[in-house]
């Protein structure tokens, strides 16, 4: 993690199935030490679709059990 005042920057590396990704989070903390503001970049776009299509499963899947 890089930390300059109320910015910081966390890079990291997952998988999602046979996809190996790298990301980073930019977060600025506010005067209340709460997030104010996130950015979240990650690469390559063939990883990024991965994430997205796995992040809209379990999205689906929690809203379904909210509803029941």
């Amino acid at each position: 993690m890089l930390r300059l005042g109320a910015d910081h920057a966390l890079v990291f590396h997952a998988r999602v199935g046979d996809q190996q990704i790298e990301g980073s989070d930019f977060l600025h903390i506010d005067d209340h030490g709460s997030i104010d503001e996130l950015v979240v970049m990650v690469r390559p776009l063939t990883a990024t679709l991965a994430l997205a299509k796995a992040m809209e499963a379990q999205l689906a899947a929690a809203e379904s059990s909210v509803r029941t």
